[in-house]
């Protein structure tokens, strides 16, 4: 889940990430004795609540923004929770790993016009740290096929006018949560998408 961009006159790329995953956690009828599996629901939403528990920083409302560095690409993507009057750096909460991809690349003589990538993914997040005495959180990984679709497009950046590459990454997977709470762990397997939006470029 990285940017895979070409020729782009630009310092920064800035895309938003959003979280939408389902599945099930397991319960007990309390009144029958049964094993019920439960659904649940996994969003943006319930991460930053998890950011703000571990960081004790509100970050409620805020939104998820990937950044990666054009100028080098070895610089790994940071994720930051950002509000109107905050910005926090929350990328030791989360691991992306993007898989050797294949791709379709459109040239009209030698200028780029836009590309398909496809590869398999692997996502992380975890709110469960190794402090001792500290289990509560949860550790969610996700392995999903993702398509990333760019286009050229041209815009004003610093002034100026330049041709950037504007992109969509969304990884759709499955995998498992683990929700530590005290010393109990519950596996629940899950599936849904994880999207970065279209990139905005920055000087």
């Amino acid at each position: 889940l990285a940017v895979l961009v070409s020729e782009v006159q630009a310092a920064t790329s800035e895309r938003l990430l959003t979280i939408a995953l389902k599945g099930f956690d397991q319960f007990v009828d309390q009144r029958t004795g049964d094993d019920v599996a439960i659904p649940f629901r996994l969003t943006t939403k319930d991460i930053l609540f998890q950011i703000t528990d571990a960081t004790g920083t509100n970050v409620d409302g805020a939104v998820l923004i990937a950044i990666d560095s054009l100028d080098d690409p070895n610089i790994p993507t940071r994720i930051v929770a950002r509000t109107r009057f905050l910005q926090l750096d929350v990328s030791d909460f989360f691991s992306i790993t993007q898989g050797e991809f294949v791709r379709t690349v459109k040239f009209s003589g030698n200028i780029f016009r836009g590309a398909t990538y496809y590869a398999i993914d692997q996502f992380q997040f975890t709110s469960v740290f190794s402090t001792p005495g500290d289990t509560n959180g949860i550790d969610l990984l996700l392995q999903g096929f993702s398509k990333e679709t760019q286009r050229v497009q041209t815009k004003t950046i610093g002034g100026f006018r330049q041709v950037v590459t504007s992109s969509t990454l969304q990884s759709k997977g499955n995998g498992d949560l683990l929700d530590f709470v005290s010393t109990d762990r519950f596996v629940s397997p899950f599936e849904g998408t994880v999207r970065f939006g279209s990139a905005r470029f920055y000087p």
